[in-house]
């Protein structure tokens, strides 16, 4: 909000007295429109009405909502490359052709459907409740996000190696999906695609979202990725037949360069906040 106060000295001081003073809490909050401006106190609606509300006080909306979107933008991209890079539909195409090798297109396709339903199920519930979590657990969100961090940092490291993940889902899990006949919610959904490295991801992200358009921005980040496995899992076999072989391993290690700045960044943060917090 742009305050400009053209009169004298003393309706200046006068104004800055109230604006600072006003207590919402312990006063009515008031909402009429004058001249297309909301009011949030009773005592600057007054002094506003007689020093000539106009000249007194100036709304800049349009700074406000550039201000808003500034932090919106850069936070969404963070959070849809984070996912992006952890959730690895891409990757994840060639293990599902291969623990579905007697399925039908058709078949394959509506796995593809709910385990991609089963994701975002299971990333936005850790989003909403991942501060509850905490609270719970009594774990503070600086050593989560160093915890989270190193994770990331782990997968990261093994994707540049293009080594198999365990982290992510293991040997193990893979043959039971081969015994399975729809491997949609287990081992696809969980823990492949939706594992511990990008549960934790979101959580960390969730915690930076201290607003609700930056937690709009993080759920729509995750709606988008969620639309971006159905898509890739619903045409594995073309998107093998595409990067082949190299180019899956050079994405995979592109992803994990991606995937490794975002976990320093997180270990950083986290050990700022400490810093800060102890001091």
């Amino acid at each position: 909000m742009t305050i400009s106060t053209p009169f004298d000295a003393p309706c200046k001081k006068r104004f800055r007295s109230l604006r600072h003073n006003f207590n919402p809490v312990k006063k009515k909050i008031l909402r009429p429109i004058l001249g297309g401006v909301k009011l949030e106190s009773r005592p600057i609606l007054q002094f506003g009405l007689q020093c000539g509300w106009e000249s007194i006080i100036k709304v800049d909306q349009t700074r406000d909502r550039a201000g808003i979107m500034s932090s919106i933008i850069p936070f969404f991209i963070t959070a849809f490359v984070s996912l992006f890079a952890i959730v690895d539909a891409i990757g994840n195409a060639p293990m599902f052709l291969s623990i579905t090798p007697h399925n039908t297109h058709a078949e394959r396709v509506k796995m593809a459907g709910k385990a991609a339903v089963a994701v975002f199920i299971i990333l936005t519930v850790f989003a909403l409740l991942g501060n509850r979590i905490f609270q719970v657990f009594g774990i503070t969100m600086d050593a989560f996000r160093i915890a989270g961090g190193l994770i990331l940092l782990k997968i990261s490291l093994d994707m540049v190696e293009a080594k198999s993940l365990r982290t992510r889902h293991t040997p193990e899990e893979d043959q039971e999906g081969l015994a399975k006949e729809d491997v949609a919610i287990i081992p696809l959904a969980m823990p492949m695609l939706s594992g511990p490295g990008a549960i934790s991801t979101v959580i960390v992200l969730t915690a930076q979202a201290t607003s609700a358009g930056l937690m709009g921005a993080l759920l729509m980040a995750i709606g988008l990725n969620v639309g971006l496995v159905y898509l890739i899992l619903r045409s594995s076999t073309r998107v093998v037949a595409l990067f082949k072989e190299t180019g899956m391993r050079i994405l995979t290690r592109i992803l994990g360069i991606v995937l490794a700045s975002i976990a320093i960044q997180f270990i950083l943060t986290g050990l700022r906040s400490y810093m800060a917090a102890a001091r």
